[in-house]
């Protein structure tokens, strides 16, 4: 009698060759599932709802309009797509635009960001990176934060690390 043993989805046939074919057929198919999708010809870049109910995968790659962007998180309804093409700058430690009061929460960045967002925030106690959507939030170039105000008054921290095309 033969025994299978299953690894990441993959079934490994022990002590009998029978089966061979259509267990080899199965294992072609998930890797063929698990292999990163490819939009060639693109009619607009790819968007939040581009995600992995359209069997997009982190790895996955768009093409539209001489550019092409690659997949960091395919999550239902919230992908995150980067342009990796033309290459994408990264300014460093951009200090938001607006009042830095101790109750002001909205702020505004010289670009847009392409991709996430890190924000970082902190007092003379020291600096924390702050959670997308639990900490804050980012509409084009509009950073709102939930959970911290900062104050320069008190010497409060607050900068953001993102990608942007020039």
């Amino acid at each position: 009698m033969s025994t299978t043993t299953t690894n990441n989805g993959y079934v490994k046939l022990e002590n009998s060759e029978a089966g061979f074919a259509s267990q080899t057929h199965a294992n072609l198919d998930l890797i063929d599932a698990a292999s990163a999708k490819i939009e060639r010809l693109g009619a607009r870049a790819p968007q939040v709802g581009d995600d992995s109910d359209d069997g997009y995968s982190i790895g996955s790659r768009w093409f539209y309009d001489g550019k092409e962007w690659a997949c960091q998180a395919a999550t239902a309804g919230a992908a995150e797509w980067l342009q990796i093409y033309p290459a994408t700058l990264t300014p460093i430690e951009e200090i938001p635009n607006g009042t830095r009061n101790g109750t002001n929460k909205t702020f505004t960045l010289d670009h847009t960001p392409v991709g996430r967002v890190a924000v970082y925030y902190g007092d003379e106690n020291g600096t924390v990176r702050m959670a997308y959507g639990t900490n804050f939030t980012v509409s084009g170039t509009t950073i709102t934060l939930i959970t911290f105000a900062p104050n320069d008054a008190l010497g409060d921290i607050f900068f953001a690390d993102y990608n942007y095309v020039a």
